[in-house]
């Protein structure tokens, strides 16, 4: 059986539609964040930042915290 890929993105809207609808949800110039894509960025590094977020460094390097930020928007 072939499945329609149009009804899993009209599923994806209508889900994430109901759960934003609620009020005391930031936008970004009108957009929700919905969903990472896997880029990251260096943040402060702090021993707590480090035990939360993990380092992008090689071993036996110094380390440093990064954190994935990447978003996808939705109108």
């Amino acid at each position: 059986m072939k499945l329609n890929t149009l009804a899993f993105y009209e599923l994806y809207r209508h889900h994430n539609r109901n759960f934003y609808k609620d009020p005391g949800f930031s936008t970004f110039q009108g957009y929700l964040a919905l969903a990472a894509d896997g880029s990251g960025v260096n943040i402060p590094t702090t021993k707590e930042k480090l035990e939360k977020f993990g380092t992008s460094s090689r071993k036996g390097t110094k380390p440093q915290a990064s954190m994935v930020l990447d978003v996808y928007m939705m109108s």
